[in-house]
């Protein structure tokens, strides 16, 4: 069955807009759609499809090195993300 597209992305932020604006559906990170979900500006569907949990690797300098960009960076993406970083904090 071909799909009629309409409007393709390959940004999370450019699909999470088009969504909000009637666009269609998309696959969106639910930390980036909350505030829309919470203002009722979008809504789930089907909610029992899921994706494959992926790895994310960070590569910067080690411990004594590390800057406090780089160190805040990596403790946002654990705390929000629900990431496991081995060996970086």
């Amino acid at each position: 069955m071909e799909k009629a597209t309409q409007c393709s992305v390959s940004n999370g932020l450019a699909a999470l807009m088009l969504c909000q604006q009637g666009m269609g559906i998309a696959p969106v990170a639910e930390f980036a759609a909350a505030q829309f979900l919470a203002e009722g500006q979008l809504v789930r569907v089907l909610p029992s499809y899921g994706f494959p949990s992926s790895l994310i690797y960070i590569r910067c300098a080690s411990e004594p090195h590390l800057s406090s960009r780089v160190k805040r960076m990596t403790e946002f993406l654990q705390e929000n993300l629900q990431l496991s970083i081995a060996g970086l904090i």
